[in-house]
């Protein structure tokens, strides 16, 4: 009943319900308090219920992906077992650092034959990236058998579930752990960063506001050795180089 929403303790009860969920995964118990909290807003939003007493319940999943990039060997690793379609989507994931669903949706009639331009479902932001030589050369050479890019063996459009299953064990097949394929989108971003492209740069082709940009790399952004070195390279260009030793 509307009414039991009105009384704050409901929030206990609701929280409660959330600790039992979490007790199985707690990045799924957050995702449902998430949703229930949603629902209790659009009934303030329409006028069916005068507060929501949800708000603010703090996360209880922490997990930080930030270290989780996918490195050359494990690329190697996985595209020597991957089957052909796969292999496809590597490349276009690595290349391109969009989501795994925008992906699985591009058409054929976002290339334009040196490059893709999709408007993202997420943020319904319109992104254009000029393909390398690597992905035009590879959908150069793919067989246009459906109107979106990336199909299965069948030849048809990959469904989200059918994807990441495939995904998944060819991935345990090459050995690979602890890797999923949504994180080649922090290690476009990662390799970006190592080319040493702005800010600016990395977001026009991601797909990210400006304003948050600095906020994704600090999250994706792996401390890889190619950033330290560059570092470190542009730090002996500086004043510092000159500071020696004096003798006494």
């Amino acid at each position: 009943p509307l009414e039991i929403l009105e009384d704050i303790r409901i929030r206990k009860d609701i929280l409660q319900w959330r600790d039992q969920l979490a007790k199985r995964s707690a990045k799924q118990a957050d995702y449902a308090f998430s949703i229930f909290r949603r629902l209790v807003q659009f009934g303030v939003h329409n006028g069916e219920i005068t507060q929501n007493h949800l708000s603010r319940p703090g996360r209880l999943y922490t997990g930080n992906r930030s270290d989780k990039i996918w490195l050359p060997d494990d690329v190697n690793k996985f595209m020597s077992v991957a089957s052909l379609e796969l292999q496809t989507a590597m490349i276009l994931a690595l290349n391109t650092g969009q989501r795994k669903g925008d992906l699985l949706r591009l058409t054929w009639t976002s290339y334009d034959g040196t490059s893709l331009t999709l408007r993202q479902s997420k943020t319904n932001r319109k992104v254009f990236v000029p393909c390398t030589k690597t992905l035009k050369t590879t959908l150069d050479t793919l067989d246009k058998n459906a109107a979106v890019i990336l199909t299965n063996s069948r030849k048809l459009p990959w469904t989200a579930d059918g994807f990441s299953t495939s995904w998944g064990k060819t991935a345990k097949k090459a050995g690979i752990e602890n890797l999923t394929f949504h994180d080649l989108r922090g290690t476009a971003i990662t390799i970006l960063a190592e080319q040493e492209c702005t800010s600016l740069e990395i977001a026009t082709i991601t797909g990210h506001s400006l304003k948050y940009v600095e906020t994704i790399l600090d999250t994706y952004a792996s401390r890889t050795k190619p950033l330290a070195q560059a570092a470190i390279l542009r730090l002996e260009k500086s004043w510092i180089s000159e500071v020696r030793k004096k003798k006494k």
